[in-house]
């Protein structure tokens, strides 16, 4: 089931999967209870197609307000080590003023930022993909850790504002 190769650890070598999201859900849901649960909080204010997952990745629009999407609280029982993982996807013509944040949280720790990517207003760079990795992650005394991220599209004209869309899919956490 999974389309890409396993996340690696520091050392190179590949790392049990813990937790994995391919967003496998009807178009539209905005909240996953199952295996790997998950909840996605958006502004009342969204334009173009709705929030939500679309075509199995999860898909962020132009809004006002930050929309942010939570894992659970995935369980590191005897995990020393941990990978993190999320591919995203940038549609349209953003702003400088656009971005993404990715952020872990240790049991009750504040979050820790792994990546925060700004994207390039130049129109003729109007789908760029990026991976985001983070290897060997010292969890040791760690009871959890959960995924948090953050996005923020404004609103522009109404017609580049429905043009603009973020995704995301394979979020991992994978751990020794």
């Amino acid at each position: 089931m999974p389309r890409t190769r396993a996340p690696t650890n520091a050392e190179g070598e590949a790392s049990p999967v813990l937790w994995r999201e391919d967003f496998e859900l009807a178009d539209g849901t905005l909240r996953d209870d199952g295996e790997s649960a998950w909840t996605y909080e958006v502004g009342d204010d969204v334009e173009g197609k709705g929030p939500g997952v679309s075509r199995e990745k999860l898909r962020a629009v132009a809004s006002d307000a930050t929309s942010i999407w939570k894992s659970e609280a995935i369980v590191l029982n005897g995990i020393s080590r941990i990978g993190i993982g999320v591919d995203f996807f940038k549609i349209g013509n953003f702003v400088s003023e656009d971005d993404l944040r990715l952020s872990y949280q240790l049991d009750d720790r504040p979050l820790v930022l792994i990546d925060s990517l700004k994207f390039s207003p130049d129109p003729q760079e109007d789908f760029e993909s990026y991976q985001v990795r983070l290897a060997g992650l010292d969890v040791h005394g760690a009871r959890e850790v959960q995924i948090i991220i953050e996005s923020k599209i404004t609103k522009t004209s109404s017609e580049s504002s429905a043009n603009k869309v973020l995704y995301w899919d394979r979020v991992t956490v994978a751990g020794r």
